[in-house]
């Protein structure tokens, strides 16, 4: 697992990056005429604004506990990125064709296509990580739609472009593979996790009150032993739409494993942890043909001495044993649920 200290250098690598992407891009616009101004200055002004996203982020990684996150070769691929823009800035300069400037920008763009990066910019940028991400696709979009109307002859800066297009669409692909759950259409655990442990910064930044509920579907393996599976994926189903319509902006709503789904409240109190569980298996009993028990807990995460989404998972799922101990439809609450 990655820790704090192992995020910042991500951090910095791919600030360095887009760095270096305004200096190349500004350089290019400079030597550059008629509508190859225009067009690398918009990429330079485009990078201009990823600094700013990376700088945002460095100041709370550098100022606030992080959640560990998975990371497995995104650090490698900076690394080659930078060592790659190193080599090809200097062919550029020595030859200023259009040709290596499109493939310098290439080596500059395609990292930010890997399902690693892609992930990682929606964990640093929680509250608003769909904006960032979108800000990329039309980032990598100009570039693409410049390469293609260069040259149609070009087979080699053609494959860059047909390149630019296949990864984007496969790493979406292989994020959602990595993060959705396929049955609910929700977050799965990896991406529950994620999510929430980033989430945590900013809570613990604003002083608010955060809760999680554990939400459990009654008798769930009778429904699979006597209906089948399939009947069992569909009743995952139902459950996941009346949590997607009863949860607000502020919540994170994942499957965790079985018939177990998680629910992340941001900015909230005990009397709305209660509140909202009572509603939720009203909503339940009333729209499915089926009940479920809730586990909940409350806290402050200044109280936290481990990383506060363990043990508000492990209080959680006290609480759900506790709930589904007293019969169908049971509730269970902790006002303290950060407490180790």
């Amino acid at each position: 697992m990655m820790n704090r200290q192992d995020i910042l250098p991500l951090v910095e690598l791919s600030l360095l990056i887009d760095r270096c992407a305004e200096y190349v891009y500004d350089r290019m616009a400079h030597v550059g005429q008629g509508e190859w101004v225009a067009f690398w200055s918009q990429m330079a002004t485009d990078e201009r604004d990823q600094i700013g996203h990376w700088r945002r982020s460095r100041a709370y990684a550098e100022g606030r506990q992080m959640e560990p996150i998975v990371f497995h070769n995104l650090r490698n691929t900076l690394e080659w990125t930078l060592q790659m823009t190193e080599t090809l800035f200097d062919r550029w300069q020595i030859t200023s064709s259009a040709t290596d400037a499109f493939v310098l920008a290439y080596c500059l763009e395609a990292h930010a296509l890997d399902p690693e990066f892609q992930e990682f910019l929606n964990c640093l940028d929680a509250p608003a990580h769909d904006s960032h991400v979108q800000h990329r696709r039309a980032h990598a979009q100009r570039l693409d739609q410049m390469i293609v109307s260069f040259d149609k002859s070009h087979q080699e800066l053609q494959l860059c472009a047909g390149a630019l297009r296949h990864l984007w669409r496969s790493s979406r692909i292989l994020v959602e593979l990595a993060t959705i759950d396929a049955v609910t259409g929700l977050l799965n655990r990896r991406g529950f996790s994620n999510l929430v442990g980033q989430w945590l910064r900013f809570a613990c930044e604003a002083g608010e009150g955060l809760g999680l509920m554990m939400v459990d579907i009654d008798d769930f393996r009778l429904f699979n032993e006597t209906r089948g599976r399939l009947r069992g994926d569909e009743i995952l189903g139902d459950l996941a739409q009346v949590l997607k319509k009863k949860c607000r902006s502020a919540e994170v709503t994942g499957r965790f494993g079985g018939d177990e789904f998680a629910i992340f409240f941001r900015r909230t109190n005990e009397n709305d942890i209660l509140a909202n569980a009572r509603v939720l298996q009203d909503a339940i009993q009333k729209e499915t043909s089926f009940t479920v028990s809730i586990g909940a807990v409350h806290g402050l995460l200044g109280l936290a001495t481990e990383p506060a989404l363990n043990i508000l998972i492990h209080n959680a799922s006290q609480q759900l044993e506790q709930a589904k101990g007293s019969g169908q439809n049971g509730l269970a609450f902790d006002a303290e649920g950060l407490r180790p």
